[in-house]
């Protein structure tokens, strides 16, 4: 069975694997810039955020950071 989590949660897993010390999660928010007749030099937002871990210099997807918060044994709030 596949659970869905809110963000809420998936937020409260993050802060849980920081604290524990397993991993150095950040949210990084990619950029582009938008070429068209308009551009005018500001860097635009894609709203689509990377999950990076300082501590093993990698990318992880939202799935890895529920398994390895239930791992941990992450409850929910």
């Amino acid at each position: 069975m596949n659970k869905q989590y809110s963000r809420e949660q998936i937020n409260s897993m993050i802060q849980f694997i920081r604290e524990k010390d397993i991993a150095e999660i950040v949210y990084i928010s990619p950029r582009y810039l938008w070429f068209d007749k308009n551009y005018n030099g500001d860097l635009i937002d894609s709203g689509d955020y990377i999950l990076f871990d300082h501590k093993t210099c990698s990318h992880l997807t939202e799935q890895m950071i529920i398994s390895l918060a239930i791992e941990n044994k992450w409850e929910a709030i």
